[in-house]
């Protein structure tokens, strides 16, 4: 069993931290990695950018980028470049008045020819165009050469001068107080582990806060108690649980049976590493999709998804174990390049969770908040039929691009099963689930209160107003069924270059396949297009015996709580209790921009 009511103590020994994941990190590792070639130097003496292929070029900033720090990376420079005595002088002014140089430089690059690395002489310009540097590197790796013959280090970070560093009078205050919150250890741990785990509801920003509560004069930041937190203790929060991939565990299950020989070892350990590449494929592409993002204005990718449904009222009475509860639905959209999340609120009253709801947010999103400059579009998604994977949202986006001209380009990529962690579980999981929150509106401004850097939520209170069917207005240009089989689908690519295909892959490397997925539609066939049309004329109604558990509920509820749930539409009820698909649209944007040609 758990041990109850142990207290953290400082620990020689804290749980080992990843150093890689904290977004300082990330920031440090992408700029690295992100240095891109710069213009030929065009210089008539060397012809440097004719004499090194695009190949070689292209692999000399790919090494240079792969290298893990800064040191590194002016090591290889400092490697290329030779320092030298002035050979002859000739200065254009008076000499005793010339500010004369005491070294030249050499610069070269080496590529590989006939399995053997060659030198190859190229000018200046060309060797800061070749690794996308600045100038100003060069001239301090040439100095530090010219001084001491090595390289320089990088220094940021290790000087002396601290004027706000902690005391040890202050880092003793955050030691006192960690210690005073109530742990117990996992009883699941084959082996004695002095790892404590805290309340689940808690986290380090929460403590950092009722630390400053305690000492509101002391300045500490988030930072400040996070790195004596990790660095002095061995805490973590709530359980360690992780959902796992069913195809991983099948092989790992596999791997561990007994007296099994090296011969039936190895392609179990083959297939195990091939599935874990095309896992990780995913998120490469993610990864240079986001670079794009930040740095070309043609450029956006997002991430979207339905989060996890909550329910309300969220109370602590015990009732709430033994009756049905109101679904908040929450549609996420993550923008990559920026880290702003549009969160898409309704209930269960206002819509539903299908393929043409998914088309109608993503039509709101891309009308309200992306730029008029991006004609190229990355989007990523997990595989759910019902609302991602399918012919509605493929012929969505075909339109957006070969009929609305929308963008020049769209892709969207789907993750290997069970490897489908994106950015939009991280944003859900900030959220403070254990609220007491009594309407969908609360759940609303817990949403907003989540986060604050880099930027709050942007919640939207979709209303019906926002749904449209997009599906029977666009049904006329394409087919009556998808031309291709969509569960393996990984990649599709729509562009307007091919008005009347899609390409696609089930596979994420290889040749691209093609469809036929539109059909041609003339002018007498135009008549026939269905306008756009609200998908819903009325409130959806809950079941009879949901809105029977809700009025039970409403009881341990404030008046307003007790107003909303009195007014839910019903089966039974007085109202109007179905739902129409049939009233067209003639003022909302929404509606003019897909509808107008």
């Amino acid at each position: 069993m758990a041990d109850a009511d142990r207290f953290p103590e400082v620990t020689e020994t804290p749980k080992k931290r990843r150093k890689l994941g904290r977004k300082k990190e990330c920031a440090r590792d992408e700029r690295l990695s992100k240095h891109q070639m710069g213009p030929p130097c065009n210089c008539k003496r060397l012809r440097c950018f004719e004499v090194t292929s695009e190949e070689e070029r292209q692999h000399l900033i790919a090494r240079f980028n792969a290298l893990p720090s800064k040191n590194e990376q002016d090591s290889m420079l400092s490697s290329l470049l030779t320092v030298e005595k002035v050979k002859q002088r000739r200065p254009r002014t008076n000499e005793n008045a010339a500010t004369l140089h005491d070294h030249s430089y050499t610069y070269h690059v080496k590529v590989t020819r006939e399995s053997k690395a060659i030198a190859v002489p190229v000018c200046f310009n060309a060797f800061t165009s070749v690794f996308g540097i600045t100038k100003a590197r060069i001239e301090r790796i040439r100095k530090s050469l010219a001084t001491t013959g090595f390289s320089p280090t990088d220094k940021r970070g290790k000087h002396a001068n601290r004027p706000h560093a902690f005391t040890a009078d202050q880092v003793q205050k955050i030691l006192d107080h960690i210690r005073l919150f109530r742990g117990r250890r996992s009883h699941y741990s084959l082996h004695d582990t002095r790892r404590l785990y805290l309340s689940e509801d808690l986290n380090i920003r929460k403590m950092h806060d009722m630390f400053l509560d305690l000492h509101p004069n002391l300045k500490c930041s988030l930072e400040s108690y996070r790195k004596v937190f990790n660095e002095q203790f061995n805490i973590g929060f709530g359980y360690p649980r992780k959902d796992t991939c069913s195809t991983c565990d099948s092989m790992t299950i596999k791997l561990q049976a007994p007296n099994l020989s090296p011969e039936q070892t190895a392609p179990l350990l083959q297939e195990k590493e091939l599935h874990l590449r095309k896992a990780q494929v995913f998120y490469d592409r993610k990864k240079q999709a986001r670079q794009d993002g930040q740095t070309k204005a043609t450029h956006a990718a997002l991430v979207f998804d339905f989060s996890k449904n909550l329910s309300s009222p969220n109370i602590t009475t015990s009732d709430v174990y033994y009756r049905r509860q109101l679904s908040l639905y929450s549609f996420i959209v993550h923008s990559l390049s920026d880290d702003k999340v549009h969160l898409h609120c309704y209930d269960e009253t206002v819509a539903k969770k299908g393929a043409d709801e998914v088309a109608s947010m993503l039509l709101h999103y891309f009308q309200q908040n992306i730029a008029q400059t991006v004609t190229h579009l990355r989007l990523f998604c997990d595989s759910c039929a019902g609302q991602n994977k399918n012919w509605t949202i493929i012929r969505f986006l075909h339109y957006l691009v070969v009929h609305k001209k929308m963008f020049t380009e769209i892709k969207i990529f789907f993750p290997i099963r069970g490897h489908s962690y994106m950015e939009c579980d991280r944003d859900m999981a900030i959220v403070n689930q254990k609220a007491k929150v009594e309407t969908p509106s609360g759940w609303m401004e817990e949403f907003r209160k989540a986060r604050q850097s880099p930027s709050p939520y942007n919640v939207v209170d979709a209303d019906q107003g926002m749904f449209f069917g997009v599906t029977e207005h666009i049904k006329l240009f394409y087919r009556a069924s998808c031309p291709m089989p969509s569960r393996p689908l990984r990649e599709i690519c729509f562009t307007q270059s091919h008005p009347r295909l899609v390409h696609y892959r089930t596979n994420w490397h290889g040749p691209m396949d093609t469809a036929v997925v539109s059909k041609p539609v003339g002018r007498k066939n135009t008549a026939r297009l269905q306008p756009l049309r609200r998908l819903y004329e009325h409130q959806l109604p809950t079941t009879a015996a949901k809105f029977k558990d809700l009025q039970v509920l409403k009881q341990f509820c404030t008046t307003e709580a007790q107003d909303f749930y009195t007014n839910l539409p019903h089966e039974g009820g007085n109202g109007n209790t179905h739902s129409h698909r049939s009233t067209p649209l003639e003022s909302d944007s929404e509606s003019e921009y897909l509808s107008s040609d």
